[in-house]
């Protein structure tokens, strides 16, 4: 299920491809530069840079509860209370190679795979003063294109499958350091499992889904050209498996999923 995207990140999709476009109506005429009629058909690979959007959610898990409000979960008073929501962001760099048939005076249709590389994290801490810390470190896509050439400009939508991976943190600082008596670190009279004491626990998952976009290409010469696109994703739920403490005390699974967008902007050569 797709969630909600904040405005000025749609805003500032929508006003890039807009840009995009506009350039239709000065590129057609410069195509005659590119000596004779301009043929999308072959194999290209190249770079691109983006800035990628993700908003976190944990299906079926108690809501989120912000300190310093109580928070119990199973036992003792308060309320019961989820991990916290992340919405982390940051920038990726990566590559693609794709292919693609032009149609004479028709469309474009084409394929393209990607991957890219980032460290997008978010920390943030629950009623419980436990820490938890989600990271995405690389996505990947498999996606069909079809273009509208103009010339040496070509709008272009696209959709296919994502692949995310992700990690996923939750830590227990020492129980001195800890201001209210009833956090999961010290010692729980009222817990009939015992204290679940310091720790620090790690887990990743490869999540799969759909993504969806469009964009715009510009061809510099007969085998380089400029793009840029903007693609919203959603990614199932994987479930992280946290493991035990040093006390023994079990961390129990946590399913994650994912959606968000990310723009992009690169660079094509065309064989």
């Amino acid at each position: 299920m797709l969630r909600r995207v904040s405005t000025p990140v749609r805003a500032t999709a929508f006003a890039l491809l807009a840009g995009l476009f506009t350039v239709s109506t000065t590129t057609s005429s410069e195509a005659q530069n590119l000596n004779g009629p301009i043929s999308w058909t072959g194999i290209y690979m190249g770079l691109h840079g983006s800035y990628m959007w993700a908003d976190q959610e944990h299906p079926g898990l108690y809501p989120y509860v912000a300190p310093p409000a109580p928070c119990s979960n199973a036992f003792g008073p308060g309320k019961h209370c989820g991990p916290p929501r992340h919405e982390p962001s940051g920038a990726m760099l990566g590559g693609q190679i794709g292919a693609q048939y032009h149609f004479p005076g028709s469309v474009v249709v084409g394929i393209e795979v990607d991957y890219a590389r980032g460290n997008l994290s978010e920390t943030a801490r629950d009623g419980n003063y436990i820490v938890q810390t989600t990271d995405i470190e690389w996505t990947g896509t498999l996606r069909g294109r079809l273009g509208l050439p103009m010339g040496n400009f070509m709008p272009f939508v696209t959709a296919g499958a994502i692949w995310l991976g992700a990690s996923y943190t939750q830590s227990c600082p020492d129980p001195a350091s800890v201001a209210v008596a009833s956090s999961h670190c010290g010692t729980r009279p009222a817990d009939p499992l015992g204290p679940f004491g310091q720790y620090q626990l790690t887990d990743s998952q490869t999540h799969f889904g759909f993504v969806y976009g469009g964009g715009a290409e510009w061809r510099m010469s007969r085998n380089f050209s400029l793009k840029a696109e903007a693609l919203w994703y959603t990614v199932g739920d994987e479930v992280y498996k946290l493991g035990k403490t040093a006390t023994g005390r079990e961390i129990g699974p946590k399913p994650i999923e994912y959606d968000g967008m990310m723009i992009r902007i690169g660079g094509n050569y065309h064989f």
